[in-house]
């Protein structure tokens, strides 16, 4: 199979959880701490790979039960506008 997250681009941004202003408006403190727990969770992981492998071996989406072995995803730990832009360039380009 065609790696298709590296014809994008070496490093990019795959995933993001997003809100509304409404939402944030109503549940500050909410939205701090999920910020928060993924922002110290996406460090941790990626301080601890071996780790954080065996958690990931775990999911029922794994189908392999040698995950350290593997390209692990590094996640991000501060948003960069840089991030997203090899995805709006192939959208641009193909017209999505």
């Amino acid at each position: 199979m065609a790696d298709f997250f590296s014809a994008i681009a070496r490093e990019h941004m795959v995933a993001v959880w997003f809100t509304t202003r409404q939402f944030i408006t109503a549940n500050p403190e909410a939205v701090r701490r999920a910020a928060l727990a993924l922002t110290e969770g996406g460090r941790w992981a990626n301080q601890h790979q071996f780790e954080s492998a065996a958690i990931v071996s775990r999911s029922p989406r794994s189908t392999s039960t040698s995950s350290a072995a593997k390209n692990r995803t590094v996640y991000g730990e501060h948003m960069r506008a840089d991030d997203l832009q090899p995805q709006l360039d192939a959208a641009y380009k193909f017209a999505f």
